[in-house]
């Protein structure tokens, strides 16, 4: 918080930097009592100007005064408290009045050390290091003005024992920055009343109207400070007779040599004492012999003081520090110095935008000036507008080196919001040394800018350290802190680091052009190059960025936007771009439906990359701690470095006459990070090959990919971390050849609902292995067994698990996994799920004798490579009609899909097909493979609500669990794809099963494979302890009869969990305990309390677990 100064010189306050010496004198009568300072006064300073004349305000003349006012008693004023020294000018200015005038702004309690100001910070730069030295508290309280003042805790303790306290200077920036938020305004108002006639009570009224109401008709008046000739005095106890009878008043001020400064907290109008002894007390009679009664010859009224020498002063009568003065004194120059009083009022003004941060050395501060400055020019060698600073003035603090007591640096803050604008793009800081014999040294260790504004604080360092400060002149630094405008509307060549501050937008018909070895640095920023304008990216040029967006949530309701470069208009990047972060994480590079975008040998370091309908080709280089989120078009990536980086490739899908592809060729990831390293959605074509993969996720996730032409995963090492497959596909087609190596993952190969897999690995070395994973090395289900598997070595030395595992075996057609290598301990009772599924012999044999309706597979193969989609479709089509019991048919049926993805697109014409042709229907494996080939047709013509009732007839009548988990998850998606295809007009049955986002449907889809197969995958949540209760829901839903319901909770707790119907009647107790924390699993039956079935309908279920009450819906059919 900064404050506005306004200095109200109330009539009788003490011109405090008015004193004629400096000497120090002990007025404690106690030889054994710590000694009290006065001499604290200068007669003048050069730094006050001319003072005006108080004026009352409306307000507070038209509030009545109270008889007596005692602003002591307000929170507001801290306890009385000793001096050092001749500080008693700053022990009031500062101590005192600035501590009671911040709090009373803030309303604050002043008993606390962070709420009180410490006066020996203005002091310590005004004494020259001399502990008698006067000061004045005008030049405190312009010091105030600049730098702001450190409570009692950033000192340290208000006072040491130590001597060299009376020369110390804070260090620290921190501390700075803190006084800075208590900052007087720039331009100081002065008031001053003077009390040159005694006949006329308007000065005594008005400073009674500022302590009564602060001159704005307030309830809380203000304090002041007053300066007195002040020696040896005097104090008696007031009588009986007077308000506050037995308290000090100040008889005797003890002679007019020394001057000293008391803080005014209130007045009295009943305080009485007899000064003429004559049994009476008056205010209408003349005493002091002068022949005119007036307010010089008062004996009723007082104004209170607070003296600054302990709670022990008046030593006698006791007055724990205050005492009263007679009205009749404020006229009298022998008592009161200049008969005139100063205060001053605190107003709200913003915190700082920007300060500087320095550490230097010298030997003799009063010798050096420090000047602050700013210029708009990054090539000027000197600043445009300068700013200089009362502390650091020449002649300041004495011959001490700069923290007072040795030649350790010392750390200032300097806030220079005042001279900054948005203009500017250098920043200065000046040393002007005056040291014509050159008696002196010093240095200038670090420099630095802190910028407050934009949300975020930013600190921009000066590359020159440990730089000397020359002899007898000027030494300089600058600092080159160019922001981006918000808006560029013409040509821009970055030719120098600038920053990017909050949004930046570069208008269309506009280049920005960053020249070789720049750097752009983000920081709570956004660099937007919109449509039609353009970038170009010389060779060597550095980005780099700070936050990552934070999503909206409870303890943030709305989204905090990161660091983050978008791209719409075209962009051209040179070689060797680096995208880093030097502490976190940022947002990073996005680019939205541009023309191919190629990078050459770039750096991502904890920044994404993001492309949206961009052809991307990456071409060496590194990505750290990053991911590469890819939306359409083409991606290709060839020997690239990647750590703990994900590769995303995600096609909208729908009908695409030239279908993008992903290829991923020759490059080294290692990533532990648990989710999939490389995840194609929705793409034709896709090559991944000689890449070698460590990673803790799945190595390859396939969804809904690859039914064009090119579908290859061919030469790759994928070493998983026993916790995830190494490579995973759903729906997909895939062909894994030659020497891939998968081992130490979880399953080797997962295959999940109609994949088409090809699996043939060299014939010669380097073979094709799957070893040694923890779990199964294959696991198939039915209809996505690969149609062909040969030359590839899968084995395990433990036998615990299977080496090949169809999930879902009907025991109608065999699987043919013959030619292929099982290890010396092959066991095929004990290593192939179910035994009696496979026909496994001949193993691995070099010469292989093919049948007919392979061949036939084979010759439709080779039609499809030359491009020859109508030979390919027929020849896949002959191979269903002729040979519909072999394995080749059902893949011949799945390749017909692939082909109309490379050709003609015609899936009207091929749904009529695998409605008509009869061999369709040769046996139940068939019919449900038509099924399902009839509804991706449905989905690629864009008939979803077929499809969508065709998902939602096997949910509510699931031939098996299997079938029913797939059947939601696939129900998701072509909600999905409704959505991107503008086509979400249509809700079915179950709406609840509809995804808000691809991130929940990616969610929703791996908790339920994974508990469809009991995987410890990377989205199962069984494998850490959560830190809140969470209910992840029940599956299946819709059920019939029963269901299974999770949940996970953080500690140890008693946990409810109930069933109620729609009427919000309790079904069902089904947990009432306490349990362990982790994940949970409960099955309902489907009963109520009583044992009895429940009708069909809409439930919901309520988890009550520590603290936490959460509900869902699930739905019971019959």
């Amino acid at each position: 918080m900064f404050t506005k100064l306004f200095i109200i010189n109330l009539i009788f306050f003490l011109f405090l930097c008015v004193v004629l010496n400096c000497q120090l004198i002990n007025v404690n009568p106690d030889s054994t009592g710590n000694p009290w300072y006065v001499g604290g006064l200068l007669l003048d300073d050069p730094a006050v100007g001319e003072i005006p004349v108080f004026v009352l305000t409306e307000e507070s003349a038209n509030r009545n005064l109270r008889t007596s006012v005692d602003n002591s008693t307000e929170i507001y004023f801290r306890p009385i408290f000793n001096q050092v020294g001749g500080s008693c000018a700053q022990a009031a200015g500062i101590g005192y009045i600035y501590t009671y005038e911040l709090n009373r702004l803030r309303d604050l309690p002043a008993s606390l050390p962070e709420n009180q100001y410490t006066p020996q910070f203005t002091f310590n730069y005004l004494n020259h290091g001399v502990l008698m030295w006067g000061t004045s508290h005008y030049v405190g309280w312009n010091i105030a003005k600049d730098h702001g003042i450190p409570n009692v805790v950033d000192w340290g303790a208000l006072y040491y024992i130590d001597p060299i306290n009376w020369f110390v200077w804070m260090t620290g920036y921190d501390k700075y920055r803190n006084a800075i938020d208590n900052r007087i305004e720039v331009e100081l108002d002065y008031w001053d009343i003077h009390f040159y006639d005694p006949d006329d009570s308007q000065d005594l009224d008005n400073l009674k109207h500022w302590l009564n109401d602060h001159n704005e008709g307030s309830d809380v008046g203000g304090v002041a400070q007053i300066g007195v000739w002040m020696g040896a005095s005097i104090c008696y106890e007031l009588p009986p007779e007077s308000s506050d009878p037995g308290a000090p008043i100040l008889i005797d001020f003890g002679g007019n040599s020394t001057a000293h400064a008391l803080t005014i907290v209130g007045y009295d109008d009943d305080v009485r004492y007899d000064y003429n002894n004559d049994g009476q007390f008056t205010n209408h009679l003349n005493i002091n012999g002068d022949y005119v009664v007036d307010m010089e010859d008062w004996e009723i009224g007082a104004i209170k003081v607070a003296n600054s020498w302990d709670y022990d002063w008046p030593p006698v009568p006791s007055g724990d520090g205050f005492c009263y003065i007679s009205y009749r004194y404020l006229f009298n120059s022998d008592y009161i110095m200049y008969r005139k009083a100063s205060g001053l009022v605190l107003e709200e003004k913003p915190s700082p935008q920007m300060c500087l941060k320095i550490a230097m050395t010298h030997s003799s501060r009063e010798n050096i000036n420090i000047v602050s400055g700013v210029s708009d020019d990054v090539n000027g060698i000197l600043p445009l507008t300068t700013q200089t600073y009362l502390a650091y003035s020449l002649g300041r603090g004495g011959n001490h080196p700069m923290n007072g007591i040795n030649n350790d640096p010392i750390e200032i803050g300097l806030d220079i919001t005042d001279i900054i604008d948005n203009d500017q793009k250098k920043y200065f800081i000046e040393i002007i040394e005056d040291d014509p014999e050159d008696e002196y040294s010093g240095e200038i260790i670090s420099f630095s800018l802190i910028d407050y504004r934009y949300g975020e604080e930013l600190e921009v360092f000066c590359e020159d350290v440990n730089i000397p400060i020359s002899n007898n002149t000027t030494t300089s630094l600058s600092i080159i802190y160019d922001i981006l405008p918000e808006v560029i509307n013409d040509d821009l060549i970055i030719d120098h680091e600038v920053y990017v501050r909050g949004d930046v937008d570069v208008q269309a018909n506009n280049q920005l052009q960053i020249n070789p070895n720049m750097k752009v640095n983000f920081y709570d920023g956004r660099l937007n190059i919109l449509e039609n304008a353009s970038l170009e990216v010389e060779d060597n040029v550095t980005f780099n960025g700070e936050f990552v967006t934070i999503p909206s949530g409870p303890e943030n309701p709305v989204e905090i936007p990161g660091d983050r470069f978008n791209i719409y208009g075209s962009a051209n990047f040179g070689d060797n771009i680096e995208f880093v972060s030097t502490n976190n994480a940022w947002d990073g590079l996005f680019i939205y439906d541009r023309g191919i975008i190629t990078f050459n040998n770039p750096t991502f370091e904890n920044c994404d990359l993001t492309t949206e309908d961009t052809p991307v080709d990456i071409n060496s280089g590194t990505f750290t701690n990053s991911a590469i989120n890819h939306f359409g078009e083409d991606l290709s990536i060839d020997d690239v470095n990647f750590t703990n980086t994900l590769i995303c490739a995600k096609e909208s899908g729908g009908i695409n006459p030239s279908p993008p592809r992903v290829k991923i060729d020759n490059c080294t990831i290692n990533n532990s990070i648990s989710a999939a390293t490389i995840s194609i959605t929705s793409y034709e074509e896709y090559e991944i090959t000689n890449n070698d993969i460590v990673t803790t996720g799945i190595g390859v996730y396939l969804y809904e990919s690859g039914e064009g032409k090119t579908h290859l995963i061919s030469n790759n090492e994928i070493q998983g971390s026993q916790s995830n497959p190494g490579i995973k596909l759903y729906h997909s087609y895939a062909d894994i050849t030659g020497s891939n190596n998968i081992y130490d993952a979880n399953t080797g190969i997962l295959g999940l609902n109609n994949c088409e897999i090809y699996i043939y690995g060299n014939e010669n070395s380097p073979f094709q292995m799957i070893h040694e994973n923890s779990s199964d090395e294959m696991v198939f289900t039915h209809d996505s067994f690969p149609y062909m598997m040969r030359y590839t070595q899968i084995y395990d030395v433990n036998h615990n698990d299977y080496f090949c595992k169809c999930a879902d075996h009907g025991l109608t057609r065999p699987h043919v996994i013959a030619y292929n290598y099982w290890g010396e301990n092959f066991v095929p009772t004990q290593d192939l799920y179910p035994s009696i599924a496979y026909i496994y012999q001949p193993y691995w044999n070099p010469v292989v004798t093919k049948g007919s309706p392979e061949l036939l597979f084979e010759v439709a193969v080779l039609y499809e490579e030359s491009e020859n989609y109508t030979l390919a479709a027929d020849t896949h089509k002959e191979v269903i009609e002729t040979y519909p019991e072999s394995r080749f048919a059902a893949a011949s049926a799945k390749e017909l899909v692939s082909i109309e993805k490379q050709s003609n697109q015609e899936f009207n014409s091929l749904k009529s097909y695998y409605q008509a042709e009869p061999n369709m229907q040769y046996d139940s494996e068939m019919q449900k493979l038509s099924e399902s080939l009839i509804n991706y047709c449905d989905i690629e013509i864009m008939n979803y609500e077929k499809a969508i009732d065709h998902f939602e007839e096997i949910i509510t009548d699931p031939p098996s669990i299997q079938d029913s988990i797939f059947a939601i998850i696939d129900l998701g998606y072509t909600y999905l794809l409704m959505g991107e295809n503008s086509r979400s007009d249509f809700t079915g049955r179950y709406p609840e099963l509809i995804p808000q986002s691809f991130q929940e449907f990616q969610i929703n889809r791996e908790r339920l494979l994974n508990r469809l197969f009991e995987l410890d995958g990377d989205d199962n949540d069984s494998n850490t302890i959560p830190t809140k209760p969470h209910i992840f829901g029940n599956y299946p839903n819709p059920f019939n009869p029963t269901t299974t319901i999770s949940f996970s909770i953080p500690e140890e707790c008693n946990v409810k969990l109930a069933i109620f119907n729609t009427k919000g009647q309790k079904v069902r107790n089904i947990i009432s305990t306490e349990l362990d924390p982790g994940f949970h699993e409960v099955i309902w039956d489907g009963r109520d309390d009583n044992g009895v079935k429940v009708s069909s309908g809409v439930y919901y279920y309520m988890l009550d677990a520590k603290n936490l009450k959460s509900m869902k819906k699930m739905v019971l059919l019959k």
